[in-house]
């Protein structure tokens, strides 16, 4: 009799925790986000950047300046990019991401 009232409690209580991935795309409906950070007057990679994609999905550049952001949902999407000694880059309204693609854009900042 404990074990199951012990189980219709956890379920009773874990059963609104169900219903929190509702607004959320299907799994299969994500796209990953590649690109390359270089210097605008040197063309040199910009390692430490942050890139930050919708505000919320961070990732820093390696040392060639390269970085990957996944999984980003589809659908319309922005992007901020900071480094040290640079000027802030940000999209301009960027093509809408599809499900399963592969992003891959170039990003150059300038010295500031």
């Amino acid at each position: 009799m404990k074990v199951a009232r012990r189980t219709f409690l956890v379920a009773l209580l874990t059963l609104p925790l169900a219903g929190c991935g509702l607004g959320l795309p299907p799994a299969g409906d994500y796209a990953t986000v590649n690109g390359h950070v270089t210097d605008a007057a040197t063309g040199r990679p910009v390692q430490g950047a942050t890139v930050l994609v919708n505000g919320v999905l961070p990732a820093t550049t390696d040392a060639a300046g390269n970085f990957t952001v996944t999984p980003v949902p589809t659908g319309a999407w922005s992007y901020t990019v900071t480094a040290p000694n640079h000027k802030k880059a940000a999209s301009t309204n960027p093509p809408p991401l599809t499900p399963g693609e592969k992003r891959d854009f170039p990003i150059r900042l300038s010295p500031g």
